[in-house]
């Protein structure tokens, strides 16, 4: 009986492929976040111009134009914070490398 290879082989190939995400997914956030910033600022100007609360939608959900804005910048704060993460983590990884060969080195 034949075992099946594996489809990924490579471990640095499954990390390129969740980098490539996250920074996708980031982005996709930061757009969704600057969009319901948009929306709530609109809102926030229009109910003090005319005196009256505005329900902002974003065609699947209606909230306080305050409530809007601070999702959108949740996300933003969010998808900054995504890749952050993700190139301490690289520089974390790379120091790490660098001491455990300068330890064997000494040995």
């Amino acid at each position: 009986m034949s075992k099946k290879k594996p489809l990924i082989k490579d471990e640095t190939f499954t990390w390129t492929f969740i980098k490539i995400f996250i920074i996708i997914a980031s982005v996709f956030l930061a757009t969704a976040g600057m969009w319901l910033v948009d929306i709530g600022l609109f809102g926030m100007v229009n109910a003090e111009r005319y005196g009256d609360e505005f329900m902002g939608t974003t065609g699947f959900f209606t909230h306080p134009a305050v409530q809007l804005y601070h999702m959108g910048l949740y996300l933003i704060m969010i998808s900054v914070a995504m890749p952050t993460a993700l190139s301490l983590y690289s520089v974390l990884k790379q120091y790490r490398m660098s001491f455990i060969k300068r330890k064997q080195k000494d040995s």
